[in-house]
């Protein structure tokens, strides 16, 4: 059995050739980007968004049933409180005292 180094030194790699070529590679083709797009699932799907209709000084959660609570987050500007509520819970939400009285709107896509 010989050993790989023996091997190696009986090619006598150092007299070889090597040349490089530069490949640039292809753009996508408009279909490649557009089945890519749709690859992407959409975030809000899957959920229900309340907002508050008037400015709001510190955000808050709302607890609804045996430990089920949404948290409240400040929207971009730290105006208003924006709920991300998951769509099997949105129903119950809806019937919150803080919707009821409009103190928070459903966001509409």
């Amino acid at each position: 059995m010989q050993s790989s180094l023996f091997f190696i030194q009986e090619l006598n790699l150092s007299k070889a050739k090597v040349t490089e070529v530069a490949v640039e590679p292809e753009a996508p083709t408009k279909n490649e980007v557009v089945s890519a797009i749709a690859k992407v699932e959409d975030p809000r799907k899957g959920f229900k968004y309340f907002i508050s209709a008037e400015p709001e000084i510190q955000p808050w959660s709302i607890s609804f049933g045996e430990g089920i609570s949404v948290r409240g987050l400040w929207d971009s500007v730290q105006e208003r409180i924006v709920f991300r509520c998951p769509d099997e819970l949105a129903e119950r939400f809806s019937r919150h005292h803080h919707v009821a009285v409009g103190r928070l709107v459903e966001l509409v896509n």
